[in-house]
């Protein structure tokens, strides 16, 4: 994409950014969480919904497709296994954890998304076993 700049760089006032590039005709607040702090926006309406994806190897005899468990179309404990294409291994997924602002990985967490995958996908083992 020609005449398109990417920037990054901390601003505490969203007034600060035009101010920095006066004959910039468009400038997109891309902050996500930190639109809550980011002064002259300051959404406190927003929240983080902190989600949690395991990459695992593909079984020796690759899943022919993905498999997709939710009791409702929103649910925090809906649990996916989408196989990447090209032998790239597969996505175990399965949380959706509404204000959950710490960015790190959560191992124990990661543990219940293998166990629930591996109950929904027999391909992949079953919860412990040498499948994943």
């Amino acid at each position: 994409m020609q005449g398109i700049k990417l920037i990054r760089r901390p601003y505490a006032h969203i007034n600060g950014a035009p101010k920095d590039f006066p004959s910039t005709t468009a400038i997109f607040n891309c902050t996500g969480p930190g639109s809550y702090h980011l002064g002259g926006v300051e959404d406190h309406k927003l929240y983080p919904s902190s989600g949690q994806v395991v990459l695992v190897a593909e079984p020796k005899i690759p899943i022919p497709r993905m498999y997709i468990r939710s009791r409702k179309r929103v649910d925090p404990n809906t649990t996916y296994v989408f196989p990447r294409p090209l032998g790239g291994g597969i996505i175990l997924d399965g949380c959706q954890q509404d204000g959950n602002w710490d960015g790190e990985v959560d191992l124990e967490f990661a543990e219940d998304i293998k166990k629930r995958c591996c109950a929904l996908c027999s391909e992949i083992g079953r919860g412990g076993s040498s499948g994943y």
